[in-house]
């Protein structure tokens, strides 16, 4: 009797591990949620740099200084190691993107004031240079 009592605990608990396994993701995927929170924090800083140099410098080397402004691994992907993405825009502005590896950031509110736009897995932030005043 106490045999099967045991067996049936044992079961219980390992059911009940597996469940919350499968509800929060595990340890992998808190490691995920780490990198995306890390990502939005090194694009709002390379964003807010970006935005501070625009006309005091070439696009060119506004890049080049705020990567050396902190420290380079700040302003790279913390899973890969790749630089974000930065691509100028025809308008004069330009965006910083970054891929994503949950999709936790199409709910979260906090993401979305950071005025982050996705389109699928990838992340971007975005500057339109102001209208010249005529």
């Amino acid at each position: 009797m106490n045999r099967v009592l045991f067996v049936f605990l044992i079961v219980g608990v390992g059911a009940a591990l597996i469940a919350g396994l499968l509800t929060v993701g595990g340890p992998g995927y808190a490691r995920m949620e780490k990198n995306d929170n890390q990502r939005v924090t090194d694009l709002n800083r390379l964003y807010g740099c970006l935005v501070n140099l625009v006309g005091d410098v070439s696009v060119e080397d506004a890049d080049e200084i705020c990567r050396n402004s902190s420290d380079p691994r700040d302003l790279r992907d913390p899973a890969t190691q790749d630089p974000y993405e930065y691509t100028q825009t025809p308008d004069g502005g330009f965006k910083v993107c970054a891929t994503f590896q949950t999709k936790n950031f199409e709910t979260n509110r906090y993401i979305r004031r950071q005025q982050i736009k996705f389109d699928g897995m990838q992340g971007c932030r975005s500057y339109i240079p102001p209208a010249p005043k005529s």
